[in-house]
């Protein structure tokens, strides 16, 4: 009996959060999301300077080496692409990057099967209380 209680008190919990989220507002729905994405994640470490014109191939191989879960597409829509060059891009989240600063998310961008430049989106407090 003990347990049928805990159970059910377990599943009133659970729905009830999940009402509560289906109710919320977009940004916030982004922000758990986001959370629940990068549980887990590796950090991304890397050096600046060794982000250069490399072989697409070779870039996402390395990163899947070391553990990042690359989504890769191509065919990008406008508001995908930093310039008219690109052409494909992949995007991995992560938990912290450079001087472990938490972060969100890496997103790679290619140009004719090579590395064109990376972009390392940061939670909004970790730059602000890094530098502070």
């Amino acid at each position: 009996m003990r347990t049928l209680k805990l159970i059910l008190l377990c599943a009133a919990i659970f729905f009830g959060a999940l009402a509560i989220f289906e109710k919320s507002p977009l940004n916030v729905k982004y922000e758990i999301s986001d959370w629940f994405s990068r549980l887990g994640t590796p950090d991304f470490i890397t050096a600046l300077d060794s982000i250069s014109s490399r072989d697409q191939s070779e870039t996402i191989r390395e990163y899947k080496n070391r553990g990042h879960e690359l989504t890769c597409y191509g065919d990008l829509r406008k508001e995908d692409k930093i310039g008219s060059a690109t052409d494909y891009l992949c995007y991995a989240y992560i938990s912290s990057a450079y001087d472990n600063i938490p972060a969100r998310l890496v997103t790679f961008f290619f140009n004719r099967h090579s590395t064109l430049a990376n972009r390392t989106q940061f939670i909004k407090t970790s730059i602000s209380e890094y530098l502070g």
